[in-house]
């Protein structure tokens, strides 16, 4: 029984199948190549000698021209010189006439055709009459006639020079025309031995893909097979088998992908898990959590509409102790705190580490409070010290919460609201937030108020207000505090609090910083500010901004203000929340010359050693420890503390927010250096400020 091609090849192997096509492709493209190789040869071999040839007839042609004009020269050097010179003369125009000879010979060999030969007895009848008129010229030299030899170069001899180089010249022009026409011809012949072999490659090319389609019929048949098993095993069936025929690789191949299926099916679920489980604490991560939260919540909407509340924590100053302490002490912190979430909740309820220090968990409540009650508890279990290297870690948590079914159904709404309520908690510094449709309108006056805010910097709705600050031993005025304040066009005075947090929470601190660091220096330059000081605070973020110092270096030089007289004023919390090391910049701002000082300070955590390394000038007291110290032992004793250990630093000590005459006088017993607060005096505009020390001092005689 004889078997069709198709039949034949099925029976080989894919590998020899594809060789056999490879090497019949081979064949043909070999033989339509040693088929033209030869013609090609020839054709470039040809135009080479084209080439060649008309490289030399354009040397030779030129090489006449110049040894004509050479002879011509040593004319003009035989009539000028004296007879005993003209001998080396002489000699170089005869080696000249010797070398056009040699030339003269070697061109009439090149020349072709009948053109050619013509222009060819026309360079030689004017070399003739060049060669005549140079030989009378050297009679009347000899003779000693020079003047009828300059005459006859003039006229005679340059003529005849110039028929020479037109005559050389038409040679030239019309053999170059024949190496043209012939180039012509050898291209035309390269054209078509290209179509023709375009020819050959089209029909190899047919060849070849008639021969693929023969082997690759052979081969995708089966594979086809192969193929519909796989798309069932990508779509979850583990039960799909390939159907397998023959012995050749592609059997092989389903046998393997049967193979596979079989342990794909075993291990997919694990690690399935594994791929969404956080490898630090063994938690649930974000997609696992959605996906869990999702089927508990639907359970929960079956079995009577149970309460849930979808709770997001997140660890507080966790930035500053990896800053500190590294990230080892971090993720020691975020170890502690998961497992103490997952003893507290137990196994019932959902948890996950979605970020950093962040946590999500869903809670099964009764109502609002329960949540909070609940939230509460979970915030002890996880605020408690940790011990880490011998240093005392104090946890703090900060907490959004989104209860269904008020806030909606899905895990994935509620987890957004959550987190929504958790920046909330932050912004606030509140343990727990819940979610309120409030914050969606909040966030839309942010955007106004961002484009308002951007208008009022470019525009002149900002005002410097100054605070005066006293020396508590004379009670002379030491200088002021700058403040920033807003005079919006259509909603008036906007309070500080308000566009202030939100400037840091944009990014745009920075830019009303340069603008009151410009004003304080623009005042300080006033012939009435002399003698006195002014501070301005800086944000966390400016002491992050690598151009803070040349800002100010060539704001002082623009206004040719002392730089000890402006104070910059950087909050304790700032100093420990900035993400970069903020000494080196201090320490730059301390060489150009301001004053720096501490504000808020016993609000933030930041350790003696750590103070000790700052370069700043002074302390000021938050007013937190100022308020009603007069009427607590205990309090007074805590400021007179802080007032000890800012004198033992070497520093200026500073109680800010005086509002009693019982609080001055107790800060004054404790010895500090300067106050300020609305006792003393409010912020003033600048003209006010000014009017308010000079009834002050008028007034300091009586």
């Amino acid at each position: 029984m004889f078997l069709s091609p198709l039949q034949a090849l099925a029976r080989l192997r894919i590998g020899t199948r594809l060789a056999l096509r490879s090497v019949l492709v081979l064949l043909l493209l070999t033989l339509a190549g040693l088929s033209q190789l030869e013609r090609m040869n020839q054709l470039s071999v040809a135009l080479n000698e084209l080439a060649s040839q008309r490289l030399t007839l354009l040397h030779l042609s030129e090489d006449i021209s110049a040894q004509a004009h050479k002879t011509s020269r040593k004319l003009l050097v035989l009539i000028s010189a004296p007879r005993e010179q003209r001998i080396a003369a002489y000699r170089e125009a005869d080696a000249a006439n010797r070398q056009i000879d040699q030339d003269l010979s070697r061109l009439g060999q090149q020349l072709r055709g009948a053109a050619s030969r013509r222009a060819f007895a026309e360079l030689s009848q004017a070399l003739d009459q060049y060669r005549a008129a140079y030989g009378r010229n050297i009679d009347l030299i000899e003779a000693d006639d020079l003047n009828a030899a300059r005459t006859m170069m003039a006229r005679e001899t340059e003529q005849a020079l110039d028929q020479l180089a037109r005559a050389a010249d038409r040679l030239l022009e019309l053999q170059q025309k024949d190496t043209a026409d012939h180039a012509h011809e050898l291209q035309d012949e390269i054209r078509k031995d290209r179509q023709w072999m375009l020819i050959l490659g089209v029909l190899v090319v047919a060849f070849s893909g008639a021969l693929d389609g023969v082997v690759r019929r052979s081969i995708t048949v089966p594979l086809g097979h192969a193929e519909q098993a796989a798309q069932r095993l990508a779509a979850g069936d583990y039960s799909a088998r390939a159907e397998l025929q023959g012995q050749d690789e592609v059997t092989r191949v389903g046998q393997a992908l049967n193979t596979l299926a079989a342990a794909v099916g075993e291990r997919e679920l694990r690690l399935r898990r594994l791929a969404n489980t956080d490898a630090m604490t063994g938690l649930a991560q974000r997609a696992r959590f959605l996906v869990e939260a999702n089927e508990l919540l639907h359970q929960r909407r079956n079995q009577g509409g149970l309460a849930s509340c979808l709770l997001c924590l997140d660890l507080d100053r966790l930035k500053t102790i990896n800053a500190l302490l590294g990230f080892d002490a971090g993720d020691a912190v975020i170890r502690r705190a998961s497992s103490h979430l997952a003893e507290a909740l137990g196994a019932q309820a959902p948890l996950a580490r979605l970020a950093g220090g962040t946590f999500a968990a869903l809670l099964q409540v009764r109502d609002a409070a329960d949540a909070q009650l609940q939230a509460e508890s979970l915030r002890r279990a996880i605020e408690q010290p940790l011990d880490w290297q011998g240093q005392r870690l104090d946890l703090s948590i900060s907490c959004g919460a989104a209860l269904c079914p008020e806030h909606g159904h899905e895990a994935e709404s509620l987890l957004r609201q959550a987190e929504q309520a958790l920046f909330e908690s932050k912004r606030s510094k509140a343990a727990l937030r819940f979610y309120s449709s409030g914050t969606e309108q909040a966030r839309q006056q942010d955007l106004t108020l961002a484009s308002d805010l951007q208008a009022a910097l470019q525009g002149e709705q900002l005002h410097a207000y100054l605070q005066p600050k006293l020396r508590l031993g004379s009670g002379e005025l030491e200088g002021a505090e700058a403040l920033v304040r807003w005079k919006h066009p259509t909603r008036g005075w906007v309070p500080p609090g308000e566009f202030i947090p939100f400037a840091e929470r944009t990014g745009r601190v920075s830019q009303l910083t340069r603008w009151m660091l410009g004003e304080a220096l623009r005042l300080l330059a006033e012939p009435r500010m002399a003698g006195l000081h002014i501070a301005v605070n800086i944000s966390t973020q400016d002491l992050q901004n690598g151009e803070l110092l040349d800002f100010l270096r060539e704001r002082l030089q623009e206004h040719d203000v002392d730089p000890q007289h402006l104070t910059l004023e950087l909050t304790e919390t700032g100093l420990m929340d900035s993400s970069d090391d903020p000494v080196a910049l201090l320490h730059g701002l301390r060489t150009l010359g301001v004053r720096l000082s501490i504000d808020d300070f016993g609000t933030g955590h930041s350790s003696l050693a750590y103070l000790q390394r700052l370069p700043v000038d002074e302390l000021k007291i938050d007013r937190s420890f100022v308020r009603e110290v007069d009427l607590s032992p205990r309090r007074y004793e805590l400021l007179e503390t802080i007032a000890r250990l800012g004198h033992s630093l070497g520093l200026t000590v500073t109680a800010e927010g005086i509002e009693r005459e019982g609080e001055l006088d107790a800060v004054r017993r404790v010895g500090c250096d300067q106050v300020q607060g609305f006792l003393l005096g409010r912020p003033m505009d600048f003209e006010s400020f000014l009017a308010w020390r000079d009834a002050r001092e008028a007034a300091a005689p009586a």
